[in-house]
């Protein structure tokens, strides 16, 4: 079977990272610190990557533009790993600071992974599918891939690599806790060899 090194990056910083509130959180973008660590990322990259794999979202696309400054002859593609969205935006834009925050809580405290709170909004048990067939395309690939996504979406796929990838208010609340206590940090690198199937090792994190 062939040999994958697999490279995961959360993007930088953004706006909506440093609190400020958007209805359209799809197209945050960047900020000055956020394009700092995008590019402190890049410079991590010493050889070439095989394919760059980059989430829909602008500020994945903005990551990536990083990459492929510094190795612009890089096979590049998109796919549907966008941030976990699980309260509507739509729902909340008129909330106050305290009441959205609330609300999160209610949310993860629910503990419902077939609740959909709008239709701009995804359930719990959708996200994981989404994260599910991540796992079933990425372990598909060979030599050097990075993935640019977000920091609950890839923290789900390191969580599933050892919990399994079924849905479950277990696996909800669990992977909760995990997320929560050790977030991934804008524009950290977590390092992943995969030598068959079955057999993922986290190596380093950086």
């Amino acid at each position: 079977m062939s040999h994958l090194k697999l490279w995961l990056i959360r993007h930088g910083e953004t706006e909506i990272n440093c609190g400020r509130w958007s209805d359209k959180p799809a197209e945050t973008c960047l900020t000055p610190l956020g394009k700092e660590q995008a590019q402190k990322a890049a410079q991590k990259i010493i050889e070439p990557p095989d394919l760059l794999i980059k989430s829909p979202l602008i500020r994945a696309k903005q990551t990536a533009d990083f990459i492929l400054n510094q190795w612009p002859n890089t096979l590049i593609d998109t796919w549907p790993i966008e941030e976990f969205i699980y309260l509507s935006p739509s729902r909340l834009h008129n909330l106050s600071k305290l009441a959205k925050r609330r609300d999160v809580e209610e949310y993860w405290q629910k503990n419902d992974p077939y609740y959909c709170d709008g239709k701009d909004a995804e359930s719990f048990a959708d996200f994981l599918k989404r994260v599910k067939q991540f796992h079933h395309q990425i372990i598909q690939q060979q030599g050097f891939v990075i993935v640019i996504g977000h920091g609950q979406f890839l923290k789900a796929f390191q969580f599933g690599l050892s919990h399994g990838f079924n849905v479950s208010p277990e696996w909800m609340s669990l992977f909760r806790q995990t997320e929560t206590a050790n977030p991934l940090k804008n524009g950290e690198i977590v390092r992943l060899n995969l030598s068959n199937l079955l057999d993922f090792k986290s190596l380093n994190q950086s």
